[in-house]
């Protein structure tokens, strides 16, 4: 299998700790970021992460990147990127955006430009679009924007990897499954030693 390029996303601070499950996973060039951590591996690799990782949040496959001006330019990167590799036009869309340093008005307007991208790609090459579905997507596309440069990602695990709660109720403010994890294993609790938390809440 060729090697692909992935992002796993974590709580700032856990890091260093998704690095060592990443690693523990069989990912190779692993680097450790800012709220999470590249790595290279297979779809296979990926998909561990995604099922055993105690710590993303989520799973990103990269599937291109390039500089860009402006929307156009961002319509124009949607609309060349091979998107019929990976989903055909029968399925169900979201695209959603993260920036950093980007120079551009209105976020909303560039996701509006990728989407229109990807639909117009599909259709001219199938004769019909994907249609766009906001609360639960067959596919969420998820865009990079920094100063100069956008990238595009395939989201590989659908709904945060923390909502794969046990609870079938819960209170009213939660911690999160993945961060509850990784204060405990920063804490170095022994886990043949008991654990007692007093306060608990709703029981994460």
């Amino acid at each position: 299998m060729a090697s692909l390029s992935f992002y796993a996303v974590c709580p700032f601070g856990l890091e260093e700790l998704l690095a060592r499950e990443i690693d523990v996973a069989g990912g190779e060039r692993i680097r450790p970021g800012k709220g999470g951590v590249s790595f290279g591996g297979t779809t296979v690799t990926a998909m561990s992460v995604c099922l055993h990782s105690r710590l993303a949040s989520r799973v990103l496959m990269k599937v291109a990147q390039s500089s860009y001006w402006d929307t156009r330019d961002i319509y124009e990167f949607a609309a060349n990127t091979p998107w019929e590799r990976w989903f055909g036009p029968d399925a169900t869309i979201k695209v959603s955006a993260t920036t950093q340093r980007c120079p551009l008005e209105s976020i909303d307007f560039a996701v509006l430009r990728i989407k229109d991208g990807i639909c117009d790609r599909f259709r001219e090459l199938a004769g019909r679009r994907p249609d766009v579905e906001r609360y639960n997507p067959d596919v969420r596309i998820a865009a990079f924007i920094t100063y100069d440069t956008c990238t595009f990602y395939l989201d590989l695990a659908g709904e945060a990897l923390f909502k794969r709660g046990w609870r079938l109720t819960h209170g009213e403010a939660p911690l999160k499954e993945n961060l509850a994890a990784g204060l405990l294993m920063l804490s170095g609790w022994d886990p043949s030693k008991p654990l007692i938390d007093p306060f608990c809440g709703s029981g994460t």
